[in-house]
Protein backbone atom coordinates (compact mmCIF):
# COMPACT_ATOMS: atom_id res chain seq x y z
CA UNK A 1 0.00 0.00 0.00
CA UNK A 2 1.29 3.21 -1.08
CA UNK A 3 2.43 5.60 1.66
CA UNK A 4 0.93 9.11 1.85
CA UNK A 5 4.19 11.49 2.33
CA UNK A 6 2.87 15.11 2.17
CA UNK A 7 0.44 16.79 4.71
CA UNK A 8 -3.69 15.92 4.32
CA UNK A 9 -5.16 19.84 4.61
CA UNK A 10 -8.79 19.91 5.85
CA UNK A 11 -11.49 22.61 4.39
CA UNK A 12 -14.49 23.17 6.13
CA UNK A 13 -16.52 25.22 3.75
CA UNK A 14 -19.06 27.18 6.14
CA UNK A 15 -19.64 30.83 4.16
CA UNK A 16 -23.09 30.67 3.42
CA UNK A 17 -26.60 31.73 4.59
CA UNK A 18 -28.68 29.27 6.04
CA UNK A 19 -31.34 30.88 3.54
CA UNK A 20 -33.44 27.55 3.93
CA UNK A 21 -33.07 26.87 7.65
CA UNK A 22 -34.65 29.30 10.04
CA UNK A 23 -32.18 29.60 11.95
CA UNK A 24 -28.11 29.66 11.55
CA UNK A 25 -27.89 26.34 10.79
CA UNK A 26 -23.82 25.89 11.89
CA UNK A 27 -24.75 27.11 15.20
CA UNK A 28 -27.89 25.07 16.07
CA UNK A 29 -27.36 22.39 18.66
CA UNK A 30 -25.88 18.46 17.75
CA UNK A 31 -26.61 16.09 18.56
CA UNK A 32 -29.86 17.05 18.72
CA UNK A 33 -31.97 16.74 22.23
CA UNK A 34 -35.02 14.33 22.20
CA UNK A 35 -36.83 16.15 23.73
CA UNK A 36 -37.63 19.25 25.44
CA UNK A 37 -35.98 17.06 29.20
CA UNK A 38 -33.18 15.95 27.50
CA UNK A 39 -29.77 17.15 28.69
CA UNK A 40 -28.33 20.26 26.16
CA UNK A 41 -25.75 19.28 23.94
CA UNK A 42 -22.59 20.40 24.07
CA UNK A 43 -21.88 21.22 20.39
CA UNK A 44 -23.31 22.22 17.45
CA UNK A 45 -23.65 21.09 13.65
CA UNK A 46 -20.39 23.34 13.11
CA UNK A 47 -18.07 22.32 15.43
CA UNK A 48 -19.56 18.36 15.05
CA UNK A 49 -18.55 18.73 11.12
CA UNK A 50 -15.19 20.36 11.87
CA UNK A 51 -14.52 17.38 13.95
CA UNK A 52 -15.06 15.29 11.40
CA UNK A 53 -11.84 15.55 9.31
CA UNK A 54 -9.85 17.46 12.03
CA UNK A 55 -8.51 14.74 14.20
CA UNK A 56 -7.28 12.70 10.53
CA UNK A 57 -5.53 16.43 9.18
CA UNK A 58 -2.14 17.89 9.46
CA UNK A 59 -4.03 21.70 9.35
CA UNK A 60 -7.62 22.74 8.65
CA UNK A 61 -8.92 25.56 7.22
CA UNK A 62 -12.72 27.07 7.54
CA UNK A 63 -14.52 29.05 4.99
CA UNK A 64 -16.45 31.59 6.36
CA UNK A 65 -18.82 34.85 5.16
CA UNK A 66 -21.85 35.30 6.65
CA UNK A 67 -21.89 35.65 10.64
CA UNK A 68 -18.02 35.09 10.41
CA UNK A 69 -17.35 36.56 13.96
CA UNK A 70 -20.11 33.88 15.31
CA UNK A 71 -18.22 31.01 13.05
CA UNK A 72 -15.02 32.11 14.83
CA UNK A 73 -17.00 32.25 18.36
CA UNK A 74 -18.11 29.06 17.99
CA UNK A 75 -14.73 27.33 16.73
CA UNK A 76 -12.71 29.30 19.29
CA UNK A 77 -11.22 26.36 21.11
CA UNK A 78 -9.89 24.56 18.10
CA UNK A 79 -6.81 25.64 15.65
CA UNK A 80 -7.65 26.59 11.90
CA UNK A 81 -6.81 29.23 9.58
CA UNK A 82 -9.87 31.47 8.25
CA UNK A 83 -10.76 31.81 4.88
CA UNK A 84 -12.81 34.81 3.82
CA UNK A 85 -15.61 33.92 0.69
CA UNK A 86 -18.66 36.13 0.11
CA UNK A 87 -21.42 34.46 1.07
CA UNK A 88 -23.95 34.98 -1.88
CA UNK A 89 -20.96 34.04 -4.54
CA UNK A 90 -21.21 30.04 -5.45
CA UNK A 91 -19.41 27.40 -3.82
CA UNK A 92 -17.63 26.81 -6.11
CA UNK A 93 -15.66 30.53 -5.04
CA UNK A 94 -15.48 28.70 -1.52
CA UNK A 95 -14.04 25.93 -3.04
CA UNK A 96 -11.26 27.59 -4.83
CA UNK A 97 -10.56 30.15 -2.09
CA UNK A 98 -9.97 27.18 0.48
CA UNK A 99 -8.13 24.86 -2.24
CA UNK A 100 -5.70 28.04 -3.10
CA UNK A 101 -4.82 28.35 0.33
CA UNK A 102 -4.38 24.87 1.38
CA UNK A 103 -1.97 24.18 -1.36
CA UNK A 104 0.19 26.65 -0.26
CA UNK A 105 1.27 23.56 2.15
CA UNK A 106 2.59 21.68 -0.29
CA UNK A 107 -0.37 18.63 0.55
CA UNK A 108 -0.70 15.19 -0.74
CA UNK A 109 -4.36 15.21 -0.66
CA UNK A 110 -7.59 18.16 0.72
CA UNK A 111 -10.14 16.59 2.68
CA UNK A 112 -13.31 18.98 1.64
CA UNK A 113 -16.47 19.04 4.02
CA UNK A 114 -19.66 20.94 4.10
CA UNK A 115 -20.50 22.57 7.63
CA UNK A 116 -23.77 21.16 7.71
CA UNK A 117 -23.26 17.47 7.58
CA UNK A 118 -22.07 16.88 11.33
CA UNK A 119 -23.07 12.99 11.26
CA UNK A 120 -19.91 11.19 9.26
CA UNK A 121 -18.47 8.37 11.49
CA UNK A 122 -14.81 8.10 12.19
CA UNK A 123 -14.40 5.17 10.44
CA UNK A 124 -16.19 6.09 7.48
CA UNK A 125 -12.80 9.05 7.50
CA UNK A 126 -10.48 6.69 7.90
CA UNK A 127 -11.79 4.14 5.02
CA UNK A 128 -11.57 7.50 2.65
CA UNK A 129 -7.23 7.68 3.91
CA UNK A 130 -6.57 3.99 2.92
CA UNK A 131 -9.04 4.55 -0.42
CA UNK A 132 -6.64 7.34 -1.30
CA UNK A 133 -3.38 5.66 -0.16
CA UNK A 134 -4.81 2.64 -2.36
CA UNK A 135 -5.10 4.97 -5.62
CA UNK A 136 -3.57 8.61 -4.96
CA UNK A 137 -4.15 10.42 -7.89
CA UNK A 138 -8.60 9.62 -7.47
CA UNK A 139 -10.56 11.75 -5.90
CA UNK A 140 -12.12 9.82 -3.14
CA UNK A 141 -16.13 9.79 -3.07
CA UNK A 142 -18.03 7.93 -0.38
CA UNK A 143 -21.27 6.54 -1.07
CA UNK A 144 -24.03 4.46 0.69
CA UNK A 145 -26.43 3.05 -0.81
CA UNK A 146 -24.98 4.28 -4.35
CA UNK A 147 -25.58 7.88 -3.30
CA UNK A 148 -22.34 10.24 -3.15
CA UNK A 149 -21.58 12.07 -0.11
CA UNK A 150 -19.42 13.61 2.04
CA UNK A 151 -16.40 14.45 2.67
CA UNK A 152 -14.44 13.96 -0.10
CA UNK A 153 -10.89 13.86 -0.57
CA UNK A 154 -8.89 15.56 -3.49
CA UNK A 155 -5.12 14.85 -4.57
CA UNK A 156 -3.55 17.92 -5.27
CA UNK A 157 -3.39 17.81 -9.00
CA UNK A 158 -6.52 17.35 -8.85
CA UNK A 159 -7.31 20.71 -6.33
CA UNK A 160 -4.72 22.18 -9.06
CA UNK A 161 -7.45 21.31 -11.92
CA UNK A 162 -10.27 22.98 -9.87
CA UNK A 163 -8.53 26.43 -9.64
CA UNK A 164 -7.83 26.59 -13.67
CA UNK A 165 -9.64 29.53 -15.36
CA UNK A 166 -11.31 26.00 -17.73
CA UNK A 167 -12.61 24.57 -14.74
CA UNK A 168 -15.60 27.60 -14.71
CA UNK A 169 -18.49 25.01 -13.12
CA UNK A 170 -19.51 23.71 -10.05
CA UNK A 171 -17.59 20.87 -8.22
CA UNK A 172 -20.32 18.25 -8.77
CA UNK A 173 -20.06 19.15 -12.58
CA UNK A 174 -16.17 19.35 -12.58
CA UNK A 175 -15.53 15.40 -10.91
CA UNK A 176 -18.04 14.00 -13.00
CA UNK A 177 -15.94 15.34 -16.42
CA UNK A 178 -12.97 13.85 -14.24
CA UNK A 179 -14.73 10.51 -13.82
CA UNK A 180 -11.61 8.45 -14.43
CA UNK A 181 -9.96 10.29 -12.03
CA UNK A 182 -12.73 9.99 -9.38
CA UNK A 183 -13.39 6.59 -6.91
CA UNK A 184 -16.99 5.69 -5.82
CA UNK A 185 -16.57 4.05 -2.48
CA UNK A 186 -19.34 2.35 -1.08
CA UNK A 187 -18.84 2.92 3.46
CA UNK A 188 -21.64 1.50 5.57
CA UNK A 189 -22.60 4.85 7.15
CA UNK A 190 -25.81 6.39 6.16
CA UNK A 191 -24.26 9.36 8.06
CA UNK A 192 -22.56 11.11 4.80
CA UNK A 193 -25.68 11.70 3.69
CA UNK A 194 -27.10 13.64 6.35
CA UNK A 195 -27.41 17.20 4.56
CA UNK A 196 -29.09 20.08 7.54
CA UNK A 197 -30.45 22.32 4.97
CA UNK A 198 -33.91 22.63 6.40
CA UNK A 199 -36.09 22.45 9.59
CA UNK A 200 -37.27 19.16 7.94
CA UNK A 201 -34.08 17.69 7.49
CA UNK A 202 -32.86 18.74 11.68
CA UNK A 203 -36.65 17.10 12.67
CA UNK A 204 -35.48 14.12 10.94
CA UNK A 205 -31.85 14.04 12.49
CA UNK A 206 -33.32 14.56 15.51
CA UNK A 207 -36.24 11.55 15.31
CA UNK A 208 -33.50 9.38 14.12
Amino acid sequence: MPIIHHPIIGVLLAAGRSSRMQHFKPLIPWPPQQSSSSIAPHGTVLSASFNVIAPHVSSMFVVTGHRQFEIFRALAPHCFTAVFSPSDAPMITSIRAAISASLKLNPSHVFLHLADHPAVAPATISQIINGARDLPDRAIIPTFKNSGGHPILLPAALCNSILSPVADVGLRDFLHSKSDLMHRLPVDDPGILIDLDTPDDYLRARSS
